[in-house]
């Protein structure tokens, strides 16, 4: 069963479900049935994965096209930008594998300074 997804509108606009008329996504759909703890917000070919209780941003989920990997971003407060995470370049993930990454590793749990736009 496929739960409600909260979606913030690109301005910034009340969050809510996605409408009706919103054309499937099954990426998001996958997404959000494994980060089911979180909400997720789908924009500009990528997926922020967002902390319910605190609603702030906690990493980034690229699809790597004709695959079923990802690749997983951090905010980086140095930088004032998304980074790829891990220090051998861009990894790619399986959902699950980048599941256990967002959970586990305390990267994911630092405060982070940054503007949606």
């Amino acid at each position: 069963m496929i739960q409600a997804i909260r979606y913030v509108s690109p301005r910034n606009q009340a969050a809510g479900t996605l409408p009706r008329m919103t054309k499937p996504d099954p990426t998001l759909a996958q997404i959000a049935a494994r980060f089911d703890q979180f909400d997720i917000e789908p924009g500009r070919g990528s997926y922020t994965i967002v902390d319910r209780r605190t609603s702030n941003p906690v990493a980034r989920l690229r699809p790597i096209p004709n695959t079923d990997r990802f690749e997983l971003f951090y905010w980086s407060n140095s930088k004032g930008r998304w980074t790829t995470f891990g220090n051998m370049g861009r990894l790619k993930l399986m959902l699950d594998s980048a599941h256990e990454i967002v959970e586990n590793d305390p990267m994911f749990r630092i405060p982070r300074r940054w503007k949606l736009f």
